[in-house]
Formats: structure tokens, C-alpha cells, sequence
């Protein structure tokens, strides 16, 4: 594995080559990977586009940053800049390296939209996307290329895999009573948590190279620093998977709407829904006590619920109330 890290970072360090003219396009190809940005996206696609198509990406998404969560800690291998001190670190990134998270979520997402449009223009632009936010992630010092590679791999497979369960499995769950479908939320959500656990107990007695903690504080300020098997991610995963699949569920029986309308009703809709959304993500942090211990773990899982309830059901109902949308049929 050495001879890998060595080969990658002589790489990392080639695409760094191309100068800092390319900091500011790469930080924003980043930026089309990272969490904030799908916030913006999907729920704009929810609330003002095309609902159908909005819960649809959104269950990719979550599908893509689960899996990535999972084989990160399970593979457990270091990112360039903690093997190699000449690596430029461009971004903060205190997780483990494989698969890298952006171009699997990216090998996921983007082609998933370029099959839903069915257009050869948008699968030249998935492809472009793919390859750009990839290549950003080298540049910025945080991934080798098998990094990258690796995420591909499982994105394409992970593709392939939904959309077979959109076809053979979505049909059937949709026509299911609200009591099965709110037991396949909740079995989803604690399967995440349970694999989590597992991974975490497997790699327990695996000791983390020293030169990985110290290559991490030479360049993390001390209050970004987190421990590289914090589960905070796959927490937050599962409480949007919960809060989600519930509100799908009650959603499609009480706050079915229509996506399209007035310009002005989709600019308010999307003004309402995204203060709500940051009431919960970001307002609850404020009286929620955070950490990883038990409560802090407890409650993030609570507000990441709350905010897939809120985003999926309770603001269509808000949207209906107001006269914000119409009703779908």
C-alpha cells in the first residue's frame, strides 16, 4: 500500500502543478459536492420544480453519502497530505481517504439526473461534472487518485443498483399500506446506524499511524479538528433517512402538491421551506448540546429528522395552507 500512497501523492502533486490561478474554479467544483450545496439544490427541485424528481435525487443523495460514510471507515486508509508532508492542503478534510465521498456522490447524482432527462447533452455534462469535481478534490491535496477511482467505482455500482430498486421496488412500496411504509423508514434509517456500529466495532482494534494525527494537527486548526472515525455523518444520514421516509409517506396522503405556478408563489414557497429547513439544521445547534457521546449523538439524529420531516411534509402542508401550491392529483 505504500508504494500506492507514494505513486498517488507524486500525482496529487503533478495536478497541483497547474498553478493557483486554478484555486478559485477547483474550491467551487468542490462546492458542488458538499453538503450546503444539495440543500440548495434538492429543495429548490422539490418545492419549485418537480417534486417527483426532487425525492428521487434526494433518496440518491442519501444513498450515495451512506454508502461513501460506510466504506470510508471501513477501508480506513489515510488522505495525501497525512503521508506526505510536500502535499499542498488546500482543504480541510479530517475523514478518512476511500472512496473519495465527492466522486461518489458525484458518480451517483449527476448521472442519475442525466437518465431521468434523458438527453445526450445532460450525460455530457454529468460526465464533465464527474470528472471537474473529481479532479478538484486531487488539486485541494485531499484524495489520491485511487481515491477517486474508488469512488467512481461504487458510485457507478451504487447507480445501477437504485435504479433497479426505483423500477422493481419503489412501485411496490408506494402501494403499500401507510403502516408498512413507515416501518420501511424507520428499518432503513436503524439499518444505517446498525452497519455503522458494526464497521466501527471491526476496525476498533486498528491503531491509526501516529504520523496520521500529527500530519492533521500541523495543518487543521485546533477547533476544526475531529477524530477520523466520528460517525456524525452516517447519525446525520439515518435522521434524514427517518425523517424523510415519514414524511414521504404522510406526505403523499395529506400534502400531495403541484411543483409549478406563478414565479412569485415558487420564489415565497422556496423562501418559507428554506427558513424552516435552517430552523431546524442549523437553529436547533443552538440549544442542542452537540459531542460524541450518547446525548449529543441522540440529538443530532433528532434534528437531521426534523429537518427531512419538515422539508418533505411539513412545509407542503405550510405551502398548501398559505395557498403557497395547488394540490396535485
Amino acid at each position: 500500500m505504500q508504494s500506492i500512497f507514494e505513486w498517488g501523492a507524486r500525482l496529487v502533486l503533478a495536478v497541483q502543478g497547474m498553478g493557483s490561478w486554478a484555486l478559485v474554479p477547483m474550491k467551487l467544483f468542490s462546492f458542488l459536492g458538499t453538503e450546503e450545496f444539495f440543500l440548495v439544490l434538492i429543495t429548490l427541485l422539490y418545492w419549485c420544480v418537480s417534486a417527483p424528481l426532487g425525492i428521487r435525487l434526494t433518496f440518491a443523495l442519501l444513498a450515495a453519502d451512506t454508502t461513501s460514510g460506510l466504506l470510508k471507515l471501513a477501508f480506513h486508509t489515510p488522505r495525501p497530505f497525512w503521508t506526505n508532508a510536500s502535499v499542498d492542503v488546500r482543504a480541510i478534510e479530517t475523514s478518512y481517504g476511500m472512496p473519495s465521498g465527492h466522486a461518489l456522490i458525484a458518480s451517483t447524482v449527476w448521472p442519475y439526473v442525466a437518465y431521468r432527462l434523458r438527453r445526450a447533452w445532460a450525460w455530457v455534462a454529468a460526465i464533465v461534472l464527474v470528472a471537474l469535481i473529481s479532479l478538484s478534490r486531487m488539486y485541494l491535496g485531499v484524495h489520491f487518485p485511487h481515491d477517486v477511482l474508488a469512488g467512481w467505482l461504487f458510485g457507478a455500482l451504487l447507480l445501477a443498483l437504485y435504479i433497479w430498486a426505483e423500477r422493481t421496488m419503489a412501485p411496490r412500496l408506494a402501494k403499500a399500506s401507510l403502516a408498512r411504509q413507515l416501518l420501511v423508514a424507520v428499518a432503513a434509517s436503524a439499518l444505517v446506524l446498525l452497519l455503522g456500529a458494526l464497521v466501527l466495532m471491526a476496525i476498533a482494534t486498528v491503531t491509526d499511524p501516529p504520523a496520521w494525527v500529527e500530519a492533521l494537527r500541523r495543518v487543521v486548526p485546533p477547533e476544526d479538528i475531529a477524530i477520523p472515525r466520528d460517525p456524525s455523518g452516517l447519525i446525520s444520514d439515518a435522521g434524514l433517512i427517518l425523517g424523510m421516509g415519514v414524511g414521504l409517506a404522510l406526505a403523499r396522503r395529506s400534502a400531495r402538491f403541484d411543483a409549478g405556478g406563478a414565479l412569485w408563489k415558487r420564489a415565497l414557497r422556496y423562501l418559507v421551506g428554506l427558513a424552516g429547513v435552517l430552523l431546524f439544521w442549523r437553529g436547533l445547534t443552538l440549544v442542542f448540546p452537540s459531542g460524541l457521546d450518547g446525548l449529543g449523538m441522540l440529538l443530532r439524529y433528532v434534528r437531521y429528522a426534523l429537518t427531512g420531516l419538515w422539508a418533505v411534509y411539513l412545509a407542503p402542508l405550510v405551502f398548501l395552507k398559505l395557498k403557497l401550491a395547488e394540490r396535485a392529483s
